[in-house]
């Protein structure tokens, strides 16, 4: 039995590994930094407002469309973790400039966003019983999919963040629901 599971953690690891590494080459072939246009600009607008006042989060955002509560209309997971990713490298390269700090956390954030949703299609698809083949296609498919590359391309950025995470979730509560333990609801719930 013990033998059995640590077949299953070393190919699961493999697959990992060849999800990664075929994610990371794809996605840095493809997407060098932030792409142009007013959408990329506005949302990388937000991950400055909140770098700049950090702790502090403004309840207001009068740079778009005159005003509008600030994290009120997009998916706010992809601002919020940008901008830790921002913090981050700010705080072990403090003499760049923020506009370059936040330039280099989203060249580093696009290859692990895309990886993180290649992984979570490949634990749905497991989660679904498929096999190790399928799986590790479901999973660069979903990650070779041209709306996804598209719509980020235009600066939809929350939006196709949360499309990427959205598998996880989905592949929580499948197991929640097949093993019949409530403990993964609060785990769902908050992915």
């Amino acid at each position: 039995e013990l033998k059995r599971v640590k077949s299953n953690v070393k190919a699961t690891c493999q697959d990992i590994l060849l999800i990664t590494f075929f994610t990371v080459l794809v996605i840095s072939y493809y997407f060098k930094g932030p792409s142009g246009g007013a959408d990329m600009l506005m949302h990388l607008s937000k991950v400055r407002i909140i770098i700049d006042n950090f702790p502090r989060i403004p309840r207001w955002n009068p740079y778009w469309y005159f005003g509008i509560p600030f994290l009120r209309i997009y998916p706010v997971l992809f601002y919020y973790s940008l901008a830790l990713l921002g913090w981050i490298i700010s705080i072990l390269f403090h003499n760049l400039p923020l506009n370059e700090i936040i330039f280099s956390a989203f060249a580093i954030y696009t290859p692990l966003l895309f990886s993180i949703g290649a992984i979570s299609m490949y634990f749905l698809a497991r989660e679904i019983n498929l096999p190790r083949f399928g799986a590790v296609s479901s999973a660069l498919l979903f990650i070779t999919s041209f709306n996804l590359y598209s719509y980020w391309a235009i600066g939809s950025y929350p939006n196709v963040a949360s499309i990427l995470l959205s598998p996880l979730p989905l592949a929580i509560y499948i197991k929640g629901l097949k093993s019949r333990k409530l403990s993964y609801a609060p785990l769902t719930g908050l992915i």
